[in-house]
């Protein structure tokens, strides 16, 4: 997918936006398959971010912060309140 990506400006100069360049080219210059594929990797990646991202804000929350907040939370509470804080973040 690099090598092709190089060589993109080429065939099409003019891709707008330019961060389409990856999905334009699993679209247009890949047989369908390998676009569907190609793509489908993109939106895992993405994907997967988000959820570490939402793991993390509800993790920091609920072991960093809500401790200090509210007197008593254990850790039944902490597991609880992880998984709300990453429902409402996402």
């Amino acid at each position: 997918m690099h090598l092709t990506i190089t060589t993109v400006n080429v065939f099409d100069p003019g891709i707008v936006p330019s961060e389409m360049v990856y999905v334009h080219t699993a679209l247009t210059r890949f047989p369908i398959w390998m676009g569907v594929i190609v793509c489908g990797g993109i939106m895992s990646a993405a994907l997967s971010s988000c959820a570490t991202f939402a793991s993390l804000i509800g993790f920091s929350l609920a072991n960093d912060i809500m401790p200090h907040v509210i007197k008593g939370f254990g850790q039944k509470d902490s597991v609880k309140s992880s998984r709300i804080m990453m429902l409402i973040v996402s």
